[in-house]
C-alpha cells in the first residue's frame, strides 16, 4: 500500500509479481505465505523502487514523513485549487493530516477488518450490515483480493469483538441521527474503530430511515433525515 500510495509504484506489476511468488510456493491466500518468502518478496520489491529516480523505501520510522507528503500533494495540485470550498473561501490555506496510531488487523486468526453500516443501505432495515476478514487489513476488504464473510459471521468468531461493536454502532447512530459507513479493526480480539461517516443509501432506504427516526424522535434535529429523504 505504501509502495503504491505514497511512491506511486504500478498496484499491477506488484500484484502481478505477488501472484507469480504464491503460484511458485503452491498457495492461494496472501496469508499462506510464509514469514520468510514474504520478507524476501519485500526486499526484492524494495531494491525495484531504488532504480526509480528519487524513489526508496523508508523504515518504518521516517515513513510518516512519506504519507503526509503524498496526503498534502493533491491540495497543491491544479485540480485541488479549483475545489468549491477553496473558489468560495480563499482563506482556506490548507488541510488536515491526522498522524493516529496504527493497529493491525493481520496479526492472525484473532485479528481482522470490516466494514459496515449501522443499518441496511439497499432496504433501510435496521439491521447490522457489512463485511469481514479474518487476518487482514482494510484495503483488504475493498480491493478485491481476497473474499470477506457477512458481518454475522463475526459474532461467531470472536462474539466479545462483536458485542463491543454492536455498542458502538448504537451509541455513533444516535449521536449523529444518521445511518453510518463505519471502518473498524480487531487487533488481538481488542476492537478499534477507524472511522466514521454518513452512509450512502438507495432512495427507498432513505425514505424508511427517515421515517424510522422522524417517528423515534421529532425533534428538529433528529427529524431533518426526512429532508435528507427529499434530495435523493
Amino acid at each position: 500500500m505504501y509502495s503504491t500510495v505514497v511512491m506511486g509504484m504500478s498496484k499491477e506489476d506488484l500484484e502481478h509479481r505477488l501472484r507469480a511468488m504464491k503460484q511458485q510456493l503452491g498457495v492461494k491466500e496472501d496469508t499462506a505465505v510464509p514469514a520468510a518468502d514474504g520478507k524476501s518478496w519485500s526486499r526484492s520489491t524494495s531494491n525495484t523502487s531504488r532504480k526509480s529516480p528519487a524513489k526508496r523505501f523508508l523504515t518504518i520510522r521516517w515513513s510518516n514523513s512519506g504519507a503526509i507528503r503524498r496526503r498534502v500533494r493533491p491540495w497543491m495540485a491544479e485540480k485541488g485549487r479549483h475545489l468549491p470550498p477553496r473558489r468560495k473561501n480563499h482563506r482556506l490555506l490548507g488541510t488536515a493530516v491526522n498522524v493516529v496510531q496504527m493497529v493491525f488487523g493481520n496479526t492472525g486468526d484473532n485479528s481482522g477488518t470490516g466494514v459496515c453500516f449501522t443499518r441496511d443501505p439497499s432496504s433501510g432495515e435496521k439491521i447490522f450490515y457489512g463485511d469481514y476478514l479474518t487476518n487482514a487489513q482494510g484495503e483488504d476488504v475493498v480491493a478485491g483480493i481476497r473474499t470477506p464473510v457477512r458481518l454475522a459471521e463475526l459474532q461467531k468468531i470472536m462474539p466479545k469483538a462483536y458485542a463491543q461493536l454492536e455498542k458502538v454502532r448504537v451509541k455513533l447512530e444516535g449521536h449523529y441521527k444518521d445511518m453510518q459507513d463505519m471502518e473498524f479493526t480487531i487487533e488481538e480480539g481488542k476492537l478499534y474503530m477507524l472511522q466514521t461517516r454518513t452512509g450512502k443509501r438507495t432512495p427507498s432506504a432513505a425514505f424508511k430511515i427517515a421515517m424510522d427516526m422522524a417517528t423515534r424522535n421529532s425533534s428538529p434535529r433528529k427529524s431533518s433525515a426526512a429532508h435528507q429523504a427529499g434530495r435523493y
